[in-house]
């Protein structure tokens, strides 16, 4: 199957994008096909992949990318006993060359990223006001950060780029949370939950995710929560760079809370409409870890 791949990658030439696609056609047969013992049904899924004349966009890329990886997986340094060394090396010095066209491929984000030119003292008090929880940056957090079980929810707003982003974990063994600054970070290897509200004109399909399309906004949720890292992740969530962290009680109640901080941020901020804002609100909460 290697010598196939290279055969195949060798009528491409020099063109990358030919080879790019080689090696796309190349995989899908290797894992959908009678001649391989492997019919997975995943034909339509890898030719889904082949660049359109319009070209890549950026989670097609991403796609393409994984797949680059999978056959280095196969071929490459793993694979050493099967192909040989030279194959083998042939096969890691192209995926790496193949990976830099890819990434000179992305389209450059359309907007540049900002920073609050000041954090009003009064930030975070709604949140409070309306028996949600405490933030976790400002003068109204608390004078250590939580400890006890609960919900923590990370919100980026729009104003930094344009995309509004929310992140949900647990508090517990799996997070961490310190002060930094007027905002805190959290380091978490835990299951947690996502969602993007993503301006329509620049919305590109992602799997794994329900979109959910409201004309001048996307909302783009993952189907189910991300598994537990290995090792965690730290974040900071800066208000002055529009992110925010909160803390929502475990005391029964922490899911309603959150789908009525979502319900009043999709309805409020970006225009849905409120019985769909609440659906997705609520969906949302479910979901979460």
């Amino acid at each position: 199957m290697a010598n196939a791949i290279a055969r195949e990658t060798r009528k491409a030439e020099d063109d990358p994008r030919k080879r790019v696609e080689a090696i796309v056609r190349a995989m899908a047969l290797a894992f959908d096909s009678p001649l391989t013992g492997l019919e997975l049904g995943a034909r339509d899924e890898y030719e889904a992949l082949l660049a359109p004349d319009g070209g890549y966009n950026r989670a097609t890329i991403r796609r393409v990318a994984s797949v680059l990886n999978a056959y280095l997986a196969l071929f490459g340094q793993d694979g050493v006993a099967r192909a040989g060394a030279r194959a083998a090396s042939r096969v890691c010095e192209e995926n790496d060359e193949l990976l830099r066209y890819l990434a000179s491929l992305e389209p450059p984000d359309r907007v540049a990223e900002r920073k609050a030119g000041f954090v009003p003292a009064n930030l975070g008090a709604s949140f409070v006001r309306k028996g949600l929880g405490l933030p976790l940056f400002g003068r109204f957090r608390p004078s250590a950060p939580p400890t006890a079980p609960g919900l923590i929810l990370a919100y980026r707003s729009a104003e930094r780029d344009g995309t509004a982003r929310l992140y949900v974990t647990r508090n517990g063994p799996g997070a961490a949370i310190t002060y930094a600054g007027l905002g805190a970070e959290l380091s978490s290897a835990a299951r947690a939950m996502e969602c993007a509200i993503v301006p329509a004109d620049v919305y590109e399909p992602e799997a794994g995710c329900d979109a959910h399309d409201f004309g001048r906004y996307v909302v783009v949720m993952a189907r189910r929560p991300s598994r537990p890292r290995r090792r965690p992740v730290t974040t900071l969530w800066d208000p002055a760079e529009y992110g925010f962290l909160y803390y929502i009680p475990d005391d029964g109640l922490a899911a309603d809370r959150l789908a009525r901080f979502l319900r009043d941020l999709l309805s409020g901020m970006f225009g849905v409409p409120h019985r769909e804002a609440e659906r997705l609100a609520a969906l949302f909460s479910e979901r979460s870890p």
